[in-house]
């Protein structure tokens, strides 16, 4: 790219857990909520980019059990908005969030999505996915990782960081559809960064068992 980055990490943790009965951005995992070592994954990130002349903002992005959800974890150095439609789904909190870009200082190129219960996604995985937007002109560069449903196969998914000339069409999303719909649809021209155990999320307490006995 011929300009330096400006990238909004978004972490969207509006959901109502209805899968999992409880609050999982609230779940414990190795001394930590699953959302707090999401934010503090996605913070270590800041100071890495600006070694490096990037301006990155982290901006929560708060629904269902918002209370509850504030009082068990810290968002300093952090924005924090809350979507007041999450009950129609993860699509409205991508509508929320891009909405909220222009009331940042500055104008934002990238927004980089990421949610709260990948267990596993820390600072590196979003540095490496910024720095490789940085490196080149994609407009959307995604995480993959292998599925673990099928042998051999390979998902496409997030944290995944998209240019603003793919914000209008991620504004069209409805229902509880996220951002692997328009990764989907560009496939062609996105670049994808291998990244181990991205995908391994948490939706239910099996989900939570397992994470816990690994």
């Amino acid at each position: 790219m011929s300009e330096l980055a400006r990238v909004a990490i978004f972490i969207l943790a509006a959901g109502g857990s209805t899968r999992m009965g409880r609050p999982k951005q609230n779940l414990i995992f190795r001394d930590k909520t699953l959302l707090q070592s999401t934010v503090d994954a996605a913070r270590g990130a800041i100071e890495i980019a600006a070694g490096a002349g990037i301006t990155v903002n982290v901006i929560v992005v708060l629904g269902a059990n918002e209370e509850t959800v504030r009082q068990a974890n810290a968002f300093e150095n952090c924005d924090v908005i809350v979507n007041a439609r999450w009950a129609e789904g993860m699509s409205s909190s991508i509508r929320c969030a891009l909405s909220h870009l222009d009331n940042l200082t500055g104008s934002r190129d990238a927004a980089l999505f990421t949610v709260a219960d990948l267990a596993h996604v820390n600072t590196a995985h979003f540095v490496k996915l910024i720095d490789a937007y940085v490196a080149s002109d994609a407009p959307l560069v995604c995480s993959a990782y292998a599925d673990k449903a099928e042998a051999g196969a390979t998902i496409l998914g997030v944290p995944a960081l998209f240019n603003r000339q793919v914000f209008a069409e991620l504004m069209t999303l409805s229902g509880d559809v996220g951002a692997k719909q328009i990764i989907a649809r560009n496939s062609s021209s996105l670049i994808a960064v291998e990244i181990e155990n991205a995908g391994f999320d948490i939706d239910t307490e099996a989900d939570y068992s397992q994470l816990l006995g690994a």
